[in-house]
């Protein structure tokens, strides 16, 4: 935890922000609430599994069948401070809008001062405080990830592919320079993405992998249907360590 200085109505005052401070929608949460200071934060490291398991008659243990990480929960833990009742209700109005201005999908934009690069995506579950019968006191609230992991900025390979924080991921975008061919393909191992067409020399093909579909276009043109098989289009996993190269084409 470190100190700063801060106007608040004219006054320079002091006070501690904490080292994670939290951002809600790229603000932190701490400038835009008069009164309000972070304390701490519990759930961002590890994540809880769902485990099933079948117990099997007249033997020791069970058979694993599989484990599937939960949704994560974290805790917020707050100090509030205000003059007056009426700032008090006026800070936790602004409070309630902020906490549930989510983004286009609904969820809130949630970032730490300690891990700015990542990224969570969250939305407002539950609160814990007291009595409304002081005007400094402590409370918590509840945020939930549906998705539990934290994102990062893209990376970007000629190739090799480098991973420090996922063991295989979906690539997002692969951007292909053609040669003058009738055939073209993007390999993996084992994995091909094979084209059958008419592909000129500096031509670009872009495959972008989105949430619900995956589109092909060869200088601005649909070639989905080029595609001479789709088996390991959504299965095209990039692991750590893994070359993607190009047969008729650069990558």
């Amino acid at each position: 935890m470190y100190s700063y200085n801060r106007l608040k109505s004219g006054d320079n005052y002091h006070r501690d922000q904490p080292s994670d401070d939290m951002m809600i929608n790229g603000e932190y949460l701490s400038e835009l609430l008069n009164g309000y200071r972070q304390l701490h934060v519990s759930g961002r490291f590890l994540i809880d599994q769902d485990v099933d398991i079948t117990t099997i008659p007249m033997r020791a243990g069970g058979w694993f069948n599989y484990a599937t990480d939960k949704v994560r929960t974290v805790e917020i833990k707050y100090q509030m401070q205000a003059d007056t009742s009426e700032e008090l209700r006026d800070t936790y109005a602004e409070f309630n809008r902020i906490i549930k201005q989510g983004q286009q999908d609904g969820l809130l934009e949630i970032r730490f001062k300690d891990e700015l690069d990542w990224e969570y995506r969250g939305v407002f579950s539950s609160s814990d405080a007291p009595p409304e019968q002081a005007l400094s006191f402590t409370g918590s609230f509840t945020l939930i990830m549906p998705d539990p992991y934290k994102y990062g900025g893209l990376q970007k390979s000629s190739g090799y592919i480098t991973m420090a924080n996922a063991d295989k991921v979906l690539p997002s975008k692969i951007v292909v320079t053609t040669q003058q061919t009738p055939t073209f393909s993007i390999l993996n191992g084992d994995l091909e993405i094979p084209f059958v067409g008419s592909y000129a020399s500096g031509g670009t093909v872009t495959l972008e992998f989105g949430d619900d579909e995956i589109k092909i276009d060869y200088n601005g043109r649909n070639i989905l249907s080029e595609l001479r098989w789709k088996n390991d289009l959504e299965v095209f996993y990039l692991k750590r360590g893994d070359t993607v190269t190009g047969d008729k084409c650069t990558i």
